[in-house]
């Protein structure tokens, strides 16, 4: 697959989180997350905090982005739809939120 460099920048390579990479992909969204987590589990629990985690990945190889989407099991899937020319590096930001949950 040939993928216009400037789409791919756009939508993938300087994107945040799944959305981006979904926009290129097709990717389902998913019904649990760090925006929605904490709205969630409140509705059951007396006490939550979200407790973020973040960073960026420069991945600087093109087999690299394959392993990177091996990596998310939403992306599996989609492996096959990743352009075969990528600008290098990717930059793509990975984001993670712990809840921690109780009841009074």
């Amino acid at each position: 697959m040939n993928a216009d460099p400037a789409s791919v920048r756009r939508h993938y390579a300087t994107g945040t989180g799944l959305a981006a990479r979904a926009s290129l992909c097709g990717a389902r969204r998913v019904a649990f997350a760090a925006e929605n987590g904490e709205a969630s589990l409140r509705r059951h629990f007396d006490r939550v905090a979200a407790r973020p985690a973040s960073g960026t990945v420069a991945i600087r190889e093109c087999d690299a982005v394959l392993r990177y989407f091996h990596s998310a099991e939403t992306l599996v899937p989609l492996v096959e739809r990743v352009p075969d020319e990528v600008p290098l590096p990717l930059v793509a930001r990975r984001s993670h939120v712990a809840f921690v949950a109780d009841r009074a």
